[in-house]
């Protein structure tokens, strides 16, 4: 029976099982001896009952280079009910790192049982030949008794030949093209801050801003109506179009519909002329009328036309006082 522990193994195994504290003691005294006492046990005579078990460890590889990984494998053959503990990573010092801990099942046959470990490793000493020697630990009813394994070295390649002092430096100054990075943490930041002078300046002018806007759009739609309107008017003059002055009614009324904010565009004339009270309004769309319905051309029809511009301008520029006064 075997058991891989480390620090958080531990402390699950005595939380689950109700061990004597002189058994926990035993146990942690078997895991974390220190450096000298662990060195020093393999100098100590193993009781005879166990002077036939003995741990085989060895490195994987021949040789390394300095700060590549490293495997060593543990493995030791026991009777099955023995308990047994291989070493966690507080076992390991200098000269080698620990990475991580490679554990594989136990095989029992009617010959006993196997158990064995790899342990990922790594140097960074300089030393061209390194040791290593690791302890099993087997757990009687009174005492731990330590086995250790027969120590085993790798040799360290040597990628510099001769003396460092004595080499010399070939020194190479040509310049070397870096591809080209997005600062993006300083792009954010610059969109963050411009962002935020956009907001500020938004809040502060945000009223004038809009009302300014607003006059704009006001006076190019009214710029667009007068254009359409006297190319109308003057087609009309040339021509005697009755479309033309129809047409010239149509965009009068959406005009005046945008301005004023009422369905002018579905008014007829009287009803327009029920709004509105002007007598000389009123005059000019019956004169439009009677052009449109009663297919009669008068003489004075242009100025008809020409009193429904001067009408729209005069509303045009009450309302555009009313936006600038907003």
């Amino acid at each position: 029976m075997s058991t891989y522990i480390d620090n958080i193994f531990i402390k699950q195994r005595l939380a689950h099982q109700p061990l004597r504290l002189g058994f926990i003691l035993l146990l942690l005294l078997c895991l974390y001896p220190s450096k000298t006492a662990a060195q020093d046990a393999t100098q100590m005579a193993l009781p005879p009952e166990y002077a036939a078990y003995k741990p085989v460890g060895y490195f994987i590889q021949d040789s390394s280079a300095i700060g590549v990984p490293l495997y060593y494998s543990l493995s030791f053959k026991h009777p099955a009910k023995m308990e047994v503990i291989f070493p966690g990573k507080e076992y390991f010092y200098d000269p080698f790192d620990f990475y991580e801990t490679q554990y594989f099942p136990t095989k029992t046959t009617s010959g006993g049982s196997l158990d064995s470990v790899v342990y990922k490793l790594a140097t960074f000493e300089i030393d061209k030949v390194q040791k290593i020697a690791l302890p099993i630990f087997i757990l009687t009813p009174k005492d731990c008794v330590t086995i250790y394994a027969e120590p085993d070295s790798i040799i360290l390649k040597e990628l510099v030949k001769g003396d460092i002092k004595e080499l010399s430096t070939r020194e190479n100054v040509q310049p070397r093209p870096l591809k080209e990075l997005v600062n993006y943490p300083y792009w954010v930041a610059g969109f963050g801050a411009f962002a935020i002078v956009l907001l500020i300046g938004w809040l502060a002018l945000g009223k004038r801003i809009r009302r300014a806007l607003s006059l704009y759009q006001f006076q190019a739609r009214h710029t667009r109506f007068l254009r359409e309107f006297n190319r109308l008017s003057n087609r009309f003059a040339s021509r005697k179009a009755i479309n033309d002055i129809e047409k010239a009614l149509t965009i009068w009324k959406k005009h005046l519909e945008y301005i004023e904010d009422k369905p002018f565009s579905t008014y007829t004339s009287k009803e327009i002329s029920q709004v509105i009270p002007n007598t000389e309004l009123a005059h000019s769309l019956k004169m439009i009328d009677r052009v449109i319905y009663g297919k009669s051309i008068a003489s004075d029809i242009s100025e008809s036309l020409e009193v429904l511009k001067e009408f729209s301008i005069l509303r045009y520029e009450t309302k555009q006082e009313s936006l600038r006064d907003a």
